[in-house]
């Protein structure tokens, strides 16, 4: 969540990543260029987006201390860090267009996911949340594989309401993702 940023940031004209035995780094915000408002927001996963992951690949800080079997990150990055997330939903929406794995509980049709909320006010994290341009949830719990989420984001950006539902898939991988 928190190093995502830097990848899918449309001002981003190169980001580095450097590892040191098990430590890690990626430095996308020194390399910013302007953009085009039209660019935002970015929303991660896209709307019909397959194939996402599961769960969220720890990273430090932590988004969810204390938490080892997190959801994938849901994310909505504007181009402003006045923001106020004012509701949000996640659901299930069903089978995906793959069969469901064998053993595998799916969610029913419109059970509601419990998830951490996060704004530049809001999360575990106010030294890494408060400098983000985002609005994000993760799941409590890991999400099902071969399942259609629906995502719905309430958000005051810049003292106007945007309000955004759409869909994605989750794949029968199990990797994290950040």
């Amino acid at each position: 969540y928190f190093h995502r940023q830097d990848v899918i940031r449309p001002n981003s004209l190169a980001f580095g990543v450097g590892y040191e035995g098990k430590y890690g780094g990626i430095d996308g915000r020194s390399t910013c260029g302007t953009t085009n408002p039209q660019h935002y927001p970015v929303l991660c996963p896209m709307p019909g987006q397959s194939g996402i992951a599961l769960t969220y690949g720890k990273e430090a800080p932590d988004a969810t201390p204390g938490d080892a079997s997190a959801g994938y990150p849901i994310t909505v990055y504007f181009n402003t860090g006045k923001l106020k997330l004012t509701a949000h939903s996640l659901k299930a929406a069903g089978p995906a267009g793959a069969p469901p794995q064998a053993g595998k509980a799916t969610p029913a049709a419109g059970e509601s996911i419990e998830c951490y909320v996060f704004d530049p006010k809001t999360g575990a994290s106010a030294d890494m949340t408060g400098w983000q341009q985002c609005v994000c949830i993760i799941p409590k719990d890991p999400l099902k594989p071969n399942v259609e989420y629906e995502v719905m984001f309430n958000v005051e950006v810049d003292g106007k309401p945007w309000v955004k539902t759409w869909r994605f898939e989750t794949s029968a991988l199990k990797k994290a993702r950040r």
